[in-house]
């Protein structure tokens, strides 16, 4: 897959999320809650996760029991360590399963985990191929110019952030 494609994808990945969770966490609170530390309508850890999902883990999707159990791992591993990263950095806690049992110091529990298996499964066999197939329809060189500029955008809200932060 081209990079800018797959820059593409992760920024996608990251609204979609940030999106998702802002739904969620709404609902549950009966108000508008605003996620993720960036200003913009981004959370990374979604566009990561996706890319971890759609790019080394598809290949296991054949062997659906050793796929989803991959993509546990994978995603569990991957929030707990952007807890860590996000709290060592700014000392700030971003999310907190506490009040959940079986978590590890409220950065992961086993009924997230369970989720993102779900999440995966979803992202591979039924929300990833019409976006591979937009993303196709689009010139290559259009894709490496929105890149660009998507790229530019998110380097100024990160700038943004830490400005913010500090």
């Amino acid at each position: 897959i081209p990079s800018a494609t797959v820059f593409l994808y992760f920024i996608y990945y990251s609204i979609f999320g940030w999106i998702l969770e802002t739904i969620y966490c709404s609902i549950g609170q009966r108000r508008f809650v605003r996620r993720g530390f960036l200003a913009g309508p981004l959370c990374p850890i979604y566009g990561v996760g996706t890319l971890l999902i759609i790019l080394p883990l598809a290949k296991f999707k054949d062997s659906l029991p050793l796929f989803v159990i991959l993509s546990v791992i994978v995603m569990t591993a991957l929030e707990y360590f952007i807890g860590w990263l996000l709290e060592t950095t700014t000392g700030l806690k971003y999310w907190d399963y506490s009040r959940f049992k079986l978590n590890i110091k409220g950065r992961v529990c086993l009924f997230n985990s369970i989720i993102w298996g779900f999440l995966a499964y979803a992202v591979v066999f039924w929300l990833h191929p019409p976006v591979e197939r937009l993303f196709a329809s689009i010139a290559y060189s259009t894709q490496v110019v929105l890149a660009w500029i998507l790229a530019a955008l998110l380097l100024l809200d990160i700038a943004y952030t830490m400005h913010k932060l500090a």
